[in-house]
């Protein structure tokens, strides 16, 4: 919900909404998932938007349940103190 872009967040309107009225189940099950290493992947979409230039630029939209692990991923590697690996 914190992506800056209002293009990118209306494609999912729906989607988080529906996600939002069970949201503490679908987490606990995604968490669930995680920690038995099974959870799988969605495969994502990829649309096509024109740029000023003219040319295409393609966007990647996720399914609500990846981009939940997406940035669940990402604080993880945020919350690594630095000077490691």
């Amino acid at each position: 919900m914190s992506n800056p872009d209002a293009r990118y967040k209306s494609y999912f309107r729906d989607s988080y909404d529906a996600f939002a009225i069970a949201s503490d189940t679908h987490l606990k099950w995604i968490r669930q998932e995680g920690l038995k290493e099974r959870y799988q992947v969605s495969h994502a979409s990829k649309i096509m938007t024109p740029k000023a230039s003219g040319t295409l630029r393609p966007i990647t939209l996720l399914t609500v349940e990846d981009q939940v692990v997406y940035q669940a991923c990402v604080n993880r590697l945020l919350d690594v103190p630095s000077g490691i690996g």
